[in-house]
């Protein structure tokens, strides 16, 4: 039997409706509950979108996603995920819904004004065919929606064409222990219900790298067992993180690298994840700055990052513990001496801090295009 997207369509509507009434309803649409690969619920609170996900992806966005940045949501449903994308990247920014259900776009539009996001834009089509120009996106998100597509390496290349150079792909998604079964891609509950159209994570890896992204990885988490007939199936929600490469002419001749150079960027006991979270960090304006400032004048206390930077303490403590978090600083408490020397103590007053020494060679290969000269230390100190 072949599967119809009107089918998969018509059971999302009627899912959305089962789901505003009975929020203990599943957010996938089989027709029993065995046949969907999700709990009952993936949002965190009630007054929440419906959600139509199989992960929570609040933390994950919040790493990836910064304010001013263009977010596309593939099947963004009644808008749970779109709504947090929304928050994130501020009035600045753009959260573009696309589902090609009215229903659905009907009540994430509703939940886009409830929300007060006017950033929000709703695009009913189907996420193979999206009507958005090339690069329009830094981040592309989508929960538990491609394994449902009829073609999926066609939405990934629509992926690829929508996402800027170095622009990221998050899909949380249901991944296949072993390559499914004719007769379960072919049923169309299963299907709806998330499960029929599950890819392996191999097949995942094997669509991406043809296409041409990079930084590929694939992390699964819950198991869930889902009864078919004789044979167990058993299915793994999972988050599958791409990027769309910068090309070469971009990669090199905006900072006049060699090739060379860029490959010494590159540390080979960097996990993908922690590479591309990494990047992130240093790419924020403010903790780039602290960074350069750092590498230049070896060590500074907060008070001093406020008054380079005129910004207020806050705002500076708050990117020096995202850069401490990556452990690409470290700190250490201190007091001053008469002669306004650093003195390290236990229970000193101010907070020093230093580039971490593991992470100096990375950092300068990395930041060497836009280091200057050194700048001006503080002198006023202040009582931070």
């Amino acid at each position: 039997m072949k599967i119809q997207e009107e089918t998969i369509q018509q059971s999302y509507s009627n899912a959305l409706k089962r789901k505003k009434y009975n929020s203990e309803s599943s957010c996938c649409a089989p027709q029993t509950q065995s046949q969907s690969c999700c709990p009952p619920s993936t949002t965190s609170g009630l007054n929440e979108p419906v959600s139509f996900g199989c992960i929570y992806l609040k933390p994950i966005l919040m790493d990836y996603i910064e304010q001013g940045m263009t977010v596309i949501d593939l099947g963004s449903g009644a808008g749970h995920d779109l709504m947090i994308a929304a928050e994130l990247v501020g009035p600045n920014g753009k959260a573009i819904g696309v589902d090609f259900t009215d229903d659905m776009i009907r009540e994430a539009r509703e939940n886009a004004q409830k929300n007060n996001h006017s950033n929000v834009t709703l695009v009913k089509a189907n996420i193979r065919d999206i009507p958005l120009p090339d690069n329009s996106a830094d981040v592309i998100i989508s929960n538990c929606v491609i394994n449902l597509a009829l073609d999926k390496k066609q939405v990934f290349n629509e992926v690829f064409r929508l996402l800027k150079p170095g622009g990221i792909m998050i899909d949380a998604d249901v991944i296949a222990t072993k390559p499914l079964r004719r007769e379960i891609r072919e049923n169309s509950s299963l299907w709806c219900g998330c499960v029929g159209g599950a890819l392996t994570k191999d097949e995942h890896k094997e669509i991406l790298n043809k296409i041409g992204f990079t930084n590929i990885s694939v992390k699964l988490g819950e198991k869930e067992e889902v009864q078919f007939e004789a044979p167990e199936l058993i299915v793994e929600s999972g988050i599958i993180l791409a990027i769309n490469p910068m090309s070469e002419r971009m990669k090199y001749s905006c900072c006049n690298l060699t090739s060379k150079e860029v490959e010494n960027l590159a540390n080979p006991e960097l996990p993908d994840e922690l590479g591309i979270r990494i990047l992130k960090t240093v790419g924020h304006p403010l903790r780039l700055k602290i960074l350069r400032l750092l590498l230049n004048q070896q060590e500074l206390c907060t008070c001093d990052l406020t008054s380079v930077f005129e910004e207020q303490q806050p705002i500076i403590t708050k990117q020096l513990a995202r850069l401490k978090e990556e452990n690409l600083i470290i700190g250490r408490k201190i007091t001053f001496s008469k002669e306004g020397l650093m003195e390290s103590k236990l229970n000193g007053k101010w907070t020093a801090y230093r580039i971490n020494p593991d992470k100096h060679e990375f950092l300068t290969h990395l930041l060497s295009p836009f280091i200057s000269s050194p700048q001006k230390r503080a002198e006023n100190r202040c009582d931070c």
